[in-house]
């Protein structure tokens, strides 16, 4: 081609491929989540990329779930819970640096009244922070953090956990007291659950000595005394 000759561009065929959208399918109807306790996340630090951020009360999640299980990420939380779905998939949610066991204790008032902190931006600002036991209690919306498997469908876990929180949150329902309503009388069986179930107070352990080592023989030799 030389120098000032005129040429076209040539485009690309459109692709005839059918567009696959990857929304989730919005239907809850064969869909359910519990609390796991046997299986969970690896979690190392709390900066483990998160998946979506959510604002709860945390008063209403110990409402729905029970107490939050310790975690396992230090002093930058205190509490998580652990879900698994019907596809079972895995799921946590915990609070990161939102008290003073990361941020340390507070300090007087007139500390966070001077010039130079309140010139500051808000979210810059040194300020109070709640004690684990006033930031479980309360009923404002606190920021937590949800993690998920990496095959999981995060999306419909969160529309799930936004209805099963609106129906807990206008009730009398509460997990800790129902839970132990239903489950005070527990004792231990061997798999026949028609027969009462004994606790075993003398333990094998107790009842070992050099006996069990003697044949008939020795220990009618073997004084009393000496049995032990």
């Amino acid at each position: 081609m030389e120098p000032g000759d005129s040429f076209t561009v040539k485009r690309k065929a459109k692709a005839n491929k059918r567009r696959v959208y990857t929304r989730t399918d919005k239907n809850l109807a064969e869909y359910d989540v519990w609390r796991c306790f046997d299986r969970g996340l690896i979690v190392p630090t709390g900066k483990e990329d998160a998946v979506c951020k959510l604002l709860i009360a945390p008063a209403l999640l110990k409402k729905a779930f029970g107490f939050p299980d310790k975690t396992q990420i230090g002093f930058a939380g205190t509490g998580q819970y652990d879900f698994e779905d019907s596809n079972l998939d895995l799921f946590r949610l915990m609070d990161y640096k939102k008290t003073d066991l990361y941020h340390g204790l507070a300090r007087e008032d007139s500390f966070y009244l001077t010039k130079d902190n309140m010139r500051k931006p808000e979210h810059k600002r040194n300020k109070k922070w709640p004690t684990i036991e006033e930031f479980w209690t309360s009923d404002e919306p606190q920021e937590f953090r949800l993690l998920a498997s990496e095959q999981a469908d995060w999306r419909k876990f969160k529309r799930w956990l936004r209805r099963h929180l609106s129906k807990v949150e206008g009730s009398d329902f509460d997990f800790d007291k129902d839970a132990l309503e239903k489950n005070s009388d527990l004792d231990i069986c061997l798999g026949d659950y028609d027969k009462k179930g004994v606790v075993n107070t003398e333990m094998a352990i107790f009842k070992w000595n050099n006996t069990i080592f003697m044949s008939a023989d020795e220990l009618k030799n073997t004084p009393e005394d000496k049995q032990a």
